[in-house]
Order: C-alpha cells, then sequence, then structure tokens
C-alpha cells in the first residue's frame, strides 16, 4: 500500500515517465539538420575556441565536447544530453508552478510540458535550447523562493542555474534582466516587510550574478560590434512584425487549433478572476514578466535596432505560458475543467501524432546517403551556402581524391571546372544571390546538368513542421563524360 508521501509523488513520477518517452523515442531516427551540424563543427574545435564563442556562449558546447569524448558523435548520442534536460525540466516546471501557485496547478503544468510538441522537438535537437530552458525555469524557481524567504542555498542555487543559462544562450543578458525586475516587482506588490538587511542580500544576490556574466557579456558585445562593422550581425534573422508574434504562438504549440485555445483559456480565466483571486495576481503578473522580457523584449529590439528575435529563443516564454494555463484549468469549475482538459488533450493529440511519424529535421543524411552511392573519383562537390559544409562533413563518406568544398569567389568556381570530372552542386538555404547566380551560370554554360534531385520531395514531412531544408542536388558533366554514360 502507497503511503501519502509516495501518493503526493507517484503523479509527478507517472508525468515525467511520459515525458522521458515521449523525448527519447525516435531520438536518433532523424538526420542532424544545419545547427546541430554546426554544434559538431564547433566542438571539433580547441577548448579555448569554445569559451571565446560569441554566439550561443560556451557551456554547452563544453558539455557537448566532454560528453561526446566518453560516448561518441552519433545523432542519438549528441542529442541524448538535450533529452535528459528536457526531462529533468518536467519537474523543475513543476516546482515553479508549485512556488507561484499552488501543487495542483504545478501538476497540470508538467503534464502539459511532457506532452508539448516544443518541448519535444528541442528536447531531441542537439542545441542549447533545452539546457537554457532547464536553467531559466531554476533560476526563477530559486529567485521566487529567495524573495520569499532568504536562504544561503537558494542563493548560491540561483546564482548557478542564472549561470547555466546565461552562458548558454545569447538571451542570458534578456534573462537577467527579467531577474531585476521580477525582484522589484515581487518587493513592491507583496505583503512581506523586507528588512534592510535581507534587501541588501538579494541585491547582493542579483548584482554577483551580473557580475559573474560580464566575461561573457563581453564576449557576446564583442561579437556584435564585430558583426555590425562587417554587415553581417543576424543576416539570417528577418525584421520580425506581428504576425511572428502570431507565429511563435503556433510554434509553441505545432496545431494552430490548440494554441489558439490555450490562450483563450488563459485570457478568459484571467479577466474572471484577477480581481477576485489577490493572492494569484502577483504571480500572474511574475508570468508577465517573464513573457515580456523573452518574447515582446527581443521583438521590440529586432524592430528598432536589430534583428534578434527567433522563436526558439523565446522558449522560457513558454513556461511561462504553461504555467498559466494550469493556473486558468484550476481556476474553472469541475465540469468545465473536465470538459477544457478533454479538449486539450484530444487536440494534442494531432501534432504529436504528426511529430512522429513524419520528417521534421533537414534531411542531411538522405543527401549525403545518395552522394557516397554515385561519387566518383575526380568528382567535385560544390556546397552552397558555406555553412552547409558542416552537415556534409558529418555524413559524407567520399572517395579520397573527392574535392568538397564552398566556392567563395568566380575564381573558385573556374578550379572547379578545369579539375574535376563531374560536378555535384548542392543548394540549401539562402546565401548571396548574386554568387548563387554566378555559380549555376557557369556550371550550365560548360557542363550538361541532369535532373535536379529535391531530397525533401521523397519525404513525408510533418505538415507542421518548423523547418525543413529544401536540399537540392544537381550533377552537372561535359558532355564527353554524358555521351560515354550513355554508351555504357
Amino acid at each position: 500500500m502507497l503511503s501519502d508521501n509516495q501518493r503526493r509523488v507517484l503523479p509527478l513520477a507517472l508525468i515525467m515517465l511520459i515525458g522521458a518517452v515521449l523525448r527519447i523515442f525516435g531520438l536518433g531516427n532523424e538526420s542532424l539538420w544545419l545547427d546541430e551540424a554546426t554544434t559538431v563543427a564547433r566542438i571539433h574545435g580547441t577548448w579555448l575556441s569554445l569559451l571565446s564563442n560569441g554566439t550561443q556562449g560556451p557551456f554547452y558546447l563544453i558539455l557537448i565536447k566532454a560528453w561526446t569524448l566518453l560516448f561518441g558523435e552519433s545523432e542519438f548520442a549528441l542529442r541524448l544530453p538535450s533529452a535528459l534536460f528536457g526531462i529533468a525540466s518536467i519537474p523543475a516546471l513543476f516546482l515553479l508552478g508549485q512556488v507561484l501557485f499552488n501543487r495542483t496547478t504545478a501538476m497540470w503544468a508538467a503534464l502539459f510540458l511532457a506532452i508539448n510538441p516544443f518541448a519535444i522537438f528541442y528536447s531531441q535537437d542537439a542545441r542549447p535550447y533545452a539546457l537554457y530552458f532547464f536553467g531559466a525555469i531554476l533560476s526563477y524557481y530559486y529567485l521566487i523562493r529567495v524573495l520569499r524567504e532568504f536562504r544561503a542555498r537558494d542563493a548560491v542555487a540561483y546564482i548557478l542555474y542564472t549561470l547555466i543559462a546565461a552562458y548558454s544562450h545569447p538571451y542570458g543578458p534578456l534573462l537577467i534582466l527579467s531577474h531585476w525586475i521580477s525582484a522589484g516587482i515581487y518587493v513592491s506588490l507583496s505583503s512581506t516587510r523586507y528588512s534592510r538587511q535581507v534587501m541588501m542580500r538579494v541585491i547582493g544576490m542579483l548584482s554577483l550574478a551580473a557580475l559573474l556574466f560580464v566575461p561573457q557579456l563581453y564576449v557576446f558585445a564583442a561579437t556584435f560590434i564585430h558583426k555590425s562593422q562587417s554587415h553581417t550581425i543576424a543576416a539570417w534573422i528577418p525584421t520580425p512584425d506581428i504576425e511572428s508574434l502570431h507565429t511563435t504562438l503556433r510554434q509553441y504549440f505545432m496545431f494552430p487549433i490548440l494554441g489558439y485555445l490555450v490562450v483563450l483559456i488563459i485570457v478568459a480565466v484571467v479577466v474572471m478572476k484577477i480581481r477576485r483571486d489577490m493572492n494569484a495576481r502577483v504571480s500572474l503578473i511574475l508570468c508577465g514578466v517573464i513573457i515580456l522580457s523573452n518574447l515582446l523584449l527581443p521583438w521590440i529590439v529586432s524592430i528598432l535596432v536589430t534583428p534578434i528575435y527567433v522563436d526558439r529563443y523565446t522558449i522560457p516564454t513558454l513556461a511561462a505560458v504553461i504555467i498559466m494555463l494550469g493556473w486558468a484549468l484550476n481556476s474553472l469549475q469541475r465540469p468545465l475543467r473536465i470538459l477544457a482538459m478533454s479538449i486539450l488533450m484530444l487536440l494534442s493529440i494531432p501534432p504529436l501524432f504528426t511529430y512522429f511519424s513524419g520528417t521534421d529535421k533537414d534531411p542531411w543524411r538522405e543527401t549525403c546517403g545518395i552522394l557516397n552511392s554515385q561519387l566518383r573519383s575526380g568528382d567535385v562537390i560544390l556546397a552552397y551556402p558555406e555553412f552547409d559544409l558542416d552537415p556534409l562533413h558529418y555524413y559524407l563518406r567520399p572517395p579520397p581524391d573527392v574535392r568538397v568544398f564552398s566556392p567563395q569567389d568566380h575564381q573558385d568556381i573556374v578550379s572547379a571546372l578545369r579539375s574535376s570530372r563531374a560536378i555535384w552542386l548542392v543548394r540549401a538555404y539562402s546565401g548571396d544571390e548574386k554568387l548563387e547566380h554566378d555559380i549555376y551560370f557557369s556550371l550550365s554554360e560548360s557542363r550538361r546538368s541532369h535532373e535536379t534531385i529535391k531530397i525533401r520531395d521523397s519525404l513525408k514531412c510533418n505538415r507542421w513542421a518548423y523547418h525543413v531544408a529544401d536540399i537540392q542536388i544537381t550533377r552537372f558533366e561535359s558532355e564527353d563524360q554524358s555521351a560515354r554514360g550513355k554508351s555504357d
């Protein structure tokens, strides 16, 4: 017979089991996509080069480099740390939901995080987002604990998880800023009277976390200045608009109708309860600060300064939204709660089914499978844009004298034409339109092209996939080689 403590723990344990199955299942089935291949390329650098990373921060890369030394670089091994952080985020969100509202709210939030497709996708991604999500959740959790009652161990935990998150993601400065705003609002609205000594300790804790982040802030700033001077800063990030916020909401739940229903439930219950539920008001405002700092602030900066808004970068916002959903469900009368829960669970099935039954990542494994089977000695592979080389290097197993490179100018193209038996042009994503046109025009003028293979067309893609690159392979041969191939 279960004890009272076991009965309290069992629901969360079952939710974690569901979340673990959904995050481990099919972990290595799909190809690495571009950014995951970039992770592999970066960890092949020196330990010192990882410390100076000004794009994402060093912590995740150092962790993965150490991990792969022990467990290898298979797709499964590369993604497993993210899966583990994704699983650990479920009880972490439970703790945050409990400290903000209550145990029941926290349990609902944990359940919906366990089955959330956005969280599952980035828990199966060899990138820092699951780690950032995990660290951000626990940084908010320990911040609230410290504000309620200052304990040294909670302050140390707050600093630790804040630095883990901030050193893993370029939104680290926004995370730390949101902590200061949250602390100010909590102190202003709380009924607790803080002594001068406690206030100084809280300010000291926040200041120490910010101070320890200064080295990485310097690296981020130096990278920002360098890229701005070379006009390459965030070149791949478009300037957002109102539709971008709408797109982010859809991505959080993958299935648009589900996302709209979640927002409708939250807004309706907030309107009905905010004036009557004084205890929840401060917690709802804190959730609003998380959303403001991690979603709306980068959106505003992207419009007024430079584009930095990317859907996956805003992932801490998902924690606040799901906790608010848990609170809203817990605030409904039982019949309405059962109805809302039933509809939400039913609407969660289509995105999970399409996610696990369709392709969600760039098909580089399939691309290189075709190349590996057809490459011959003396062939040349032209990859464009240049970052296409990372996934090609991971999957390609060409003959020793096959050259793989990305042309930087017209002279590179001429060199390839002179020295090659056949040229394979691999294109994905967008780059310099002029150079891309020059590449294709030069090859078409001097070589006979075979049919272009569009890899994505041969796959069953998830209809709500976040992005599956349209990778194309075109083979170019000289006329005599083409004729020889026909006679053979």
